[in-house]
Formats: C-alpha cells, structure tokens, sequence
C-alpha cells in the first residue's frame, strides 16, 4: 500500500532502541486507520498496467501487445517485455533526445553496435524511424534485434526488441510485430478503475459478504476478511471501524 523506503526495518529498529518507557507510547486502532482512509489500493493503474499480453497507458493514452506467452513488468521509466525462458526482451522508455533522427543518431554512436539501414515511416500512425541492429554482450554473446523511434504525444519513445542470436529466427517476427503494435489508444478504451481503501463506521451488523456487495465489484468477502483480519462469515457488530474497498 505504500512504497517501501529500502532501510524502514533498520530505520524502525534504530528509533524502538531510544524508546525507554513504552507505557508513554500511544496506540489506537481507529487513529491508525483514518490515516489509510482513501489510500490507492493494489497497483494504480493510472500508472499503466497490463491486460493479458496488451500494455495500456490511461495517462499517455499508449498501448502495445507483447508476444504471447511473454511476461510483462510495468516499472517507473520503462516497460519490459520477458520471453519465459530468457531468450529475448522487449523495453519501451522515454528517450531524452528531442527528435527520432537525433535519438536514432545517438543509437548508431553506440560501441558495439551495429545497426542496419534506418528505415523511415509510420508505427501506429506516428512518426517513426526504426533498423535491425546486431550487439555483443560483455560475455562474447551476440545479440539480434530492432529498435525503433516514434514520435507520439510531444515524445520520443524508443522502442527496443531483441534476443539472443540463434532465438532470433524464432523470435524476431513476434518481436517485431510487437513494436508494430504501438499505438494510441482507443477513443472508447475502457480502463481500469483506480481502488482505494475506505474506512467507514458499520451502520448495521454486517458480515464480509454483505460489505463486499456494496463495493459495486470493487472487491471481495474473502478480501476484506484478510483486510480486517476477521472470519469472512462471521458477524461484525454495528459502530465498528473496519476497512472496505471502492472504485475511486
């Protein structure tokens, strides 16, 4: 629900040690739970997310399919596509260079890289520029791929595919056929709804199942049993502070 500061256990740990009367030290249930009332729960997918195999930006309006069978990860400045047993990737990210030309130039300055004959025009309807390219990693394996630049919504996105040599008569199709894939989406494109956790005082004795059928979907019984640490059939009594979940 929150993201993690990389050190909060040493961190936690440090401050408990210059604790020396816990009797001082305040608790509260409902204190701690008005302060996640309305907190985005699960991922947000204003940030991106994937639908199967098909990536979809709400924010940027972007989506691209990978491969079937390949494994998407959504992180903060780029997407990732992984063949199951390693033998290719896809990577969507912002480039910093202001045009496809200049980042396609700064490709081709690479060391150890060699590219093929920049091909020009359209990906998804946007200003493109993409080549094949060839690559040895620091290891001495050779790598085969595409990259493209497409000019989308005042951006440069590169667009990279590639795998290792001998999977690439296998590969390179999906692969390409997958930065082909790149495009806006959808005027009637239906997103995902944000969830948000919701801390509300029972009006009546309720259980799980009844609070989950006043989410409108958004969760479940078996959900906020765990959320609430209580039995999911069991009878909570009114005047309790428990937490649900909404759509946003």
């Amino acid at each position: 629900t929150h993201p993690d500061p990389g050190n909060r256990v040493a961190a936690t740990q440090g401050w408990a040690d210059t604790v020396s009367n816990y009797a001082k030290l305040v608790t509260g249930r409902g204190r701690f739970l008005d302060r996640l009332d309305h907190l985005v729960y699960g991922q947000d997918p204003r940030q991106g997310y994937f639908q199967g195999v098909r990536f979809l930006h709400p924010g940027l309006q972007l989506q691209f399919d990978l491969p079937a069978g390949w494994q998407g990860i959504n992180q903060a400045t780029q997407v990732i596509g992984a063949e199951p047993n390693g033998a290719g990737q896809l990577q969507l990210s912002q480039a910093s260079q202001a045009t496809i030309a200049a980042a396609m130039q700064a490709w081709q300055a690479q060391q150890g890289v060699t590219t093929t004959a920049v091909q020009q025009g359209q990906i998804g309807g946007s200003p493109a520029q993409w080549a094949d390219f060839s690559a040895v990693t620091q290891d001495g394996q050779q790598l085969l791929g595409r990259v493209a630049y497409i000019s989308y919504r005042n951006a440069v996105w590169q667009f990279i595919g590639m795998s290792v040599a001998a999977s690439w008569p296998q590969l390179g199709g999906a692969i390409k056929n997958s930065i082909g894939s790149f495009a806006a989406t959808p005027a009637n494109q239906v997103f995902t709804r944000v969830r948000e956790l919701r801390v509300i005082t029972l009006p009546r004795a309720m259980t799980m199942s009844a609070l989950a059928a006043e989410s409108g979907g958004a969760t479940t019984a078996a959900e906020l049993a765990l959320l609430n640490s209580v039995e999911e059939g069991a009878m909570q009594p009114a005047g309790k502070k428990l937490k649900t979940v909404r759509f946003r």
